[in-house]
This record gives structure tokens, C-alpha cells and sequence, in this order.
């Protein structure tokens, strides 16, 4: 049974990456932070099954974003939640003129992998520097999440020890929502001209 619980929340975790980095608008970090909630170690190492699903979606964007016009990619985009314009447009300035080290910037923005993976295809970017590039951009913030709430979980077992981890669980079930409320009504909102950006 454990074994069976280790295999399906790895699973869960790199279809979950995977999604994301095609068409779904939930990070995996809400799995791997449940996971937390229940196996500190375990959550850590799906963050590698997340970040394994991830770079399969971003290839996917990519090969896509090259065979579709920029255009036809943009509305791709422009229907997701969060993602604006200016958004995009601001991408594609960046990438342009500093190249895939850019995706270093998406966690501390709010701006979808998905996003970059399509603006590495549009512009016919280096696909190995941009998965290089993509390693430390996904996993970084993926690490954060699982050890915070892993020292989330580990704090409400020692205050609690029988309801530690009920506890964590409602932490979780209440933070995500209230996350993503913010997220949606504050994140992709721009409305100034990409084509300014620096000056």
C-alpha cells in the first residue's frame, strides 16, 4: 500500500508539471505541498517528479509554439487566467535581447513556464538552454513550497501531536484558495506597453 501511495503521488505530481506546462493554470506546487502534509520526504522527492512532468510540457509548448505563428500562440495564451498582453509582451522583450535566463524571473513574478516555453519556440530559441534554464527555475521554487510546508506540518505535530497533521492539512486547504484568489485578481492585470520596458 505504500508503495502503491508512493507511485500515485509521483504520478500525480509529474502529469500534474506536465499540465501546467501546456494548458492547465494550477502550479503542481499544491500537490507537492499536500504531499508535505503527509510524508515530508516523499514531498521532496516529487518535486523531481514535477519538475520531470514540467519539462515535458515545456518541450511540448515549444515544438508547438515553432509550428504554430506567434499570433495563433498568443491567443493560445491570452486565454488562460492571469496572463495578459503585457504580460506576454514583456516575455518576449526579455527573452529576445537576454535569452532563456530570463525563466529565473517567472517564479518572482507570477509569470506561467508555459509562457517562456512559448516564447523559446516562437523565436526559435536554443531548446537545450532553455530545458538548462528551465532545471533551476522550476526547481527552486518547487524545493521552497515542500520545505515550507513541511515545516508547516512539522510544527503543528509538535504542538499537536495527535491533530499535527489534520491540522496541516487545513492549512493547506485554506492557504491554496486564498492564494490563488490574490493571484487571479492581482497577476497578469498590466496594461503598459512591452516595448517601453527599461526606459
Amino acid at each position: 500500500m505504500t508503495k502503491r501511495s508512493a507511485l500515485r503521488d509521483h504520478a500525480v505530481s509529474a502529469a500534474w508539471g506536465l499540465a501546467e506546462g501546456t494548458v492547465f493554470f494550477i502550479v503542481p506546487d499544491v500537490w507537492i505541498s499536500w504531499v508535505a502534509t503527509k510524508n515530508s520526504r516523499r514531498s521532496h522527492a516529487t518535486t523531481v517528479s514535477a519538475l520531470a512532468g514540467a519539462l515535458a510540457g515545456g518541450v511540448i509548448t515549444y515544438r508547438y509554439s515553432r509550428r504554430k505563428s506567434a499570433q495563433a500562440t498568443r491567443d493560445m495564451l491570452l486565454k488562460q487566467p492571469a496572463v495578459s498582453r503585457a504580460m506576454i509582451g514583456r516575455i518576449e522583450h526579455e527573452m529576445a535581447n537576454e535569452g532563456p535566463k530570463t525563466l529565473m524571473r517567472g517564479p518572482l513574478r507570477g509569470a506561467p513556464y508555459k509562457i517562456y516555453a512559448r516564447t523559446a519556440g516562437a523565436q526559435n530559441q536554443s531548446l537545450k538552454e532553455f530545458l538548462a534554464w528551465s532545471v533551476p527555475a522550476r526547481m527552486l521554487r518547487f524545493i521552497v513550497v515542500s520545505t515550507g510546508f513541511s515545516a508547516v506540518t512539522k510544527a503543528a505535530k509538535k504542538r499537536s501531536p495527535r491533530h499535527g497533521t489534520k491540522i496541516a492539512k487545513a492549512a493547506h486547504l485554506v492557504f491554496w484558495p486564498l492564494f490563488y484568489t490574490w493571484f487571479f485578481k492581482t497577476t497578469g492585470k498590466e496594461d503598459h506597453d512591452p516595448s517601453r520596458i527599461g526606459d
